[in-house]
């Protein structure tokens, strides 16, 4: 396998994910919006500075790493922040997602998409993968998950 490239490994589940894939031998390339908060080093260990809404970071980051796998754990995460600046909520959680979207599919990386309970609409108790999508609303926009 190649290189994986995690976004948010400043995060609480970024930090974790980091770890536990070097400690199990792969080759890592953390990313996050500001500096290197980590304790990792080592030859299977990198870090790129990347806000991943802005196309050019983002695009030269996959250039550099061409990554197998892209882990994406980085979000405007804290629910109140969201409701406070919809704006700023939409453009991380679904615009930079859907940017990293692209450039994965560009460089035919796997994209795993991490995500917490805040994205459940709370009507059901425990999710199954095999739940069928309902419609949820994105400030103003319906979209089918």
């Amino acid at each position: 396998m190649g290189k994986i490239l995690i976004t948010g490994a400043n995060g609480f589940v970024g930090r974790y994910l980091v770890r536990d894939l070097l400690q199990n031998n792969y080759a890592v390339v953390a990313t996050a919006r500001h500096y290197n908060e980590l304790p990792f080093a080592g030859e299977k260990f990198s870090f790129f500075s990347m806000d991943f809404t802005d196309e050019q970071q983002v695009k030269a980051v996959f250039e550099e790493v061409n990554p197998s796998v892209v882990i994406h754990c980085g979000a405007m995460s804290k629910p109140d922040e969201c409701e406070l600046d919809k704006p700023a909520a939409l453009l991380n959680n679904v615009h930079g997602t859907a940017l990293l979207l692209r450039w994965a599919a560009v460089y035919k990386s796997h994209f795993i998409y991490l995500s917490t309970d805040f994205v459940f609409d709370g009507n059901k108790a425990m999710h199954k993968e095999s739940d069928e999508p309902v419609p949820v609303n994105f400030y103003g926009h319906t979209k089918l998950l």
